[in-house]
């Protein structure tokens, strides 16, 4: 189905107009392109997905979908066009063309598009994600096909008008899909179908395109939130509110028409859209979704590059600092600047799949790598503002999301609701606990919340309090408690929502807390800055600054035939094995519950609490409130002795992917670091280690029995006899272990 293809192996493109340039590394996007035989004819695509296996990335297909698709090689014809278009460039104008020819083959005599290409190369022509239906795919091929004919309007005349022909047949597929001056009733595609139809009329001239455009703009800028949390937000529901990072291009979308109209309403519905959400999206990252509750993970690089770009956009139009720096500040997300401090981009260019709370999924595919080069081109536009994009995060306020189940709940009566996010159901009453840092403002608390008939709420905060009644939605939908609680002083103060049903019951998912003066701390060059969302200024700041300190934690152990077994029952800090009918926690880090191993099938394979593999002991145990394993967070593990150990044996596994790390090994008067490395624990060993128990099954969140091998591991480490007094883990919080075994002679 497809030929082999030679890449470059060091592409990295450089923009030396100024120092703060950004690095735009092509190596993993070459990874990903590939020959694809389809139906007979080469040509040019992306592989879909790329899944990290060890240290190495291997390409493999959407399940049930393709191998490429028009939605991804239309990505990547916009990024070569944006580049083409900024630099004439022969390397951009060979991958802009090939990347066109392909989505041009993927068109339909009656204008629409299929999206995948199956492994034995045939076009899936009836998938849903596939198939003929005025969707993403064809949007996105209309916004490639029109800008490439924008852009080779000089280069290549006669590409051009075939550019040109093929967008005017998908615009009039289009526009039989539109409902209420949307397509398919959406904003969301909406806003990337104004993109190409303005590339279109900037081509042609013809005010019909521009006339579809305004109507589609003029349906969005109906549907914006005006106040709340969300103000500025287009909603992208149809019947209730809706809104995700992925795929919403209104400011984008919104500027380039006001670029062509000189319109100011599409400016000021940018404007808002920026100043109010954006903003709070630059301290809560960009969040996946929200409607019943607020989904805060996975933060996508599809999401990040929207806000990027729009924001570049805007400051182009408006030749406002503020959204340079706005801009810059979204786009370092891709360079360490979010909540783990971690790159969300590879040494190769490799743009990763999402960032949790705790880990980064590294999977990289076509998707995520063209969205983070695209943001970093953009940054690239900033000039001298760019430089924010390398800041450091110190700290962050204007928005707190709070998960009820996760709060002190005191003599509360409640059910845990697992059916969806987990929240709590009471017909008695809640009181909700949690210590919150505070800065001087006015906050209003928000929650997403339903139940039948009304409820008292009262809100203490300090010497603030706030209480009222309050109707209570049968949806769940986001309900405000409290609109202006003073927040005096700049100090940590205990917060206490106390919710009463008067009619009936009552759920709570997750409070909103929101204030009035959002700003961020960054550290750059040295200097420590504030941003409020309207101009930078040079602070001195202490708050939020703590030193890390380790603390040991002594493990005892026991002798057997040339072994020690460590005693980790005072270092467990996770519930990763249940029994049948109980809850635990092995692989959800956002939450309170998750999926777990079997204690059952454990329980035979261990016999007086050792586990035998291959005549290496381990010593099993858990603590009484349920803790049975370590996740790893840089805990220092005593013995309290100094021991000559020639092997280190450790039984573990990841969650979510197979991650590595190294560890310290601390003795006398030497310390060395070591490597250690555990596979995903429903995967196959990828580093080396090996396969120690494999269980017919594991429980779901729910309780159910999912039969699908999830596994244990051992990692074996050679020592030479080292003098070893203490072992320092690393932090690493996909990383369990469960056991812990010296070999001493």
């Amino acid at each position: 189905m497809r030929g082999k293809v030679s890449f470059l192996t060091f592409l990295c493109v450089f923009f030396p107009l100024f120092v703060w340039a950004v690095e735009l590394n092509l190596n993993h996007l070459e990874f990903l392109r590939d020959t694809f035989t389809v139906e007979g004819k080469k040509l040019i695509g992306y592989w879909v997905y790329a899944e990290r296996q060890g240290s190495q990335y291997v390409k493999v297909p959407a399940t049930g979908e393709g191998v490429t698709c028009v939605d991804d090689v239309a990505r990547v014809a916009i990024f070569y066009l944006e580049l083409l278009r900024r630099e004439r460039n022969d390397f951009y104008e060979t991958r802009a063309k090939e990347a066109l020819e392909f989505v041009l083959a993927m068109q339909t005599n009656d204008g629409d598009y299929y999206n995948f290409v199956e492994e034995n190369g045939k076009i899936n022509r009836v998938g849903p994600t596939s198939r003929k239906s005025g969707n993403w795919w064809a949007v996105r091929a209309l916004w490639a096909t029109a800008l490439g004919s924008n852009v080779y309007k000089e280069i290549n005349p006669a590409f051009s008008h075939l550019l040109e022909e093929s967008s005017r047949k998908v615009v009039d597929v289009l526009e039989r899909y539109l409902s209420d001056g949307l397509l398919h009733g959406y904003t969301d595609i909406s806003s990337a179908f104004v993109l190409g139809l303005c590339e279109l009329y900037e081509k042609t001239r013809e005010p019909r395109y521009l006339r579809l455009a305004e109507k589609i703009a003029n349906a969005m800028i109906q549907k914006q939130i005006s106040e709340g949390p969300f103000a500025g937000a287009i909603n992208e529901g149809k019947e209730h509110f809706a809104w995700h990072g992925w795929g919403s291009r209104h400011v984008e979308a919104f500027v380039k028409l006001y670029n062509i109209t000189k319109k100011e309403k599409y400016l000021d519905t940018a404007r808002l859209y920026a100043d109010e959400l954006y903003m709070k999206l630059l301290i809560v990252g960009p969040i996946y979704h929200v409607e019943e509750y607020v989904r805060l993970y996975p933060q996508l690089s599809y999401a990040a590059e929207c806000m990027v770009s729009g924001l570049a956009e805007l400051f182009k139009a408006t030749k406002e600092d503020r959204y340079a720096v706005m801009a810059a500040l979204a786009g370092g997300f891709f360079l360490g600047n979010n909540v783990l401090g971690q790159s969300m981009i590879g040494p190769n260019g490799e743009g990763y799949d999402g960032l949790h709370s705790v880990y980064i999924n590294k999977n990289a595919g076509a998707e995520s790598t063209v969205c983070a080069l695209r943001a970093l081109a953009k940054l690239n536009e900033l000039s001298k503002f760019s430089r924010f994009a390398k800041s450091q995060r110190i700290a962050a306020w204007g928005v707190q999301l709070l998960e009820a189940e996760k709060m002190e709940t005191g003599i509360s009566s409640y059910e845990l609701d697992l059916s969806g996010n987990v929240s709590l159901s009471t017909d008695s009453f809640l009181r909700l606990r949690t210590r919150l840092r505070t800065f001087k403002g006015n906050l209003r608390v928000f929650a997403f919340l339903k139940g039948s008939g009304r409820a008292i709420v009262k809100i203490s905060m300090g010497d603030s309090k706030s209480e009222k009644e309050i109707e209570l939605p049968q949806r769940a939908s986001l309900v405000e408690l409290a609109n202006s609680l003073p927040a005096e002083t700049a100090k940590e103060q205990r917060l206490t929502l106390y919710i009463k049903p008067l009619d009936g019951g009552v759920t709570v998912d997750q409070i909103l807390i929101v204030s009035d003066h959002p700003f961020l701390i960054f550290e750059i060059g040295g200097k420590t800055y504030q941003f409020n969302g309207k101009t930078v200024q040079e602070v001195k700041w202490s708050d939020f600054q703590t030193e890390k300190v380790l603390t040991g934690v002594r493990a005892s152990f026991e002798e057997r035939e040339g072994y020690l077994l460590l005693d980790l029952t005072p270092i467990f800090n996770n519930d990763g094995i249940i029994r049948e009918r109980k809850h635990g926690n092995f692989d959800n880090p956002d939450g309170v519950v998750g999926s777990c191993y079997s204690w059952e099938e454990m329980e035979k394979q261990i016999n007086d609490s050792i586990f035998l593999y291959q005549d290496i002991p381990f010593k099993i145990s858990e603590k009484s409130s349920g803790e049975d394993n370590i996740v790893c967070s840089g805990q220092r593990i005593e013995l309290g002795t100094s021991v000559k150990v020639c092997k280190i044996y450790m039984l573990g596994s990841s969650d979510h992917g197979d991650y590595e790390a190294n560890l310290i090994l601390l003795g006398d008067s030497e310390c060395v670091e070591k490597r250690i490395a555990f596979s995903d624990w429903c995967g196959s060993p990828v580093f080396g280690e090996r396969t120690a128990l494999k269980m017919k099954y594991r429980y779901l969140a729910d309780g159910q029995k999912q039969f699908i091998s999830p596994k244990l591991y051992v990692w074996e480490m050679e020592t030479d006899d080292f003098p070893l007094s203490a072992i320092e883990l690393p932090l690493l919080p996909t990383m369990h272990i469960f056991a812990i075994t010296l070999a001493v002679q």
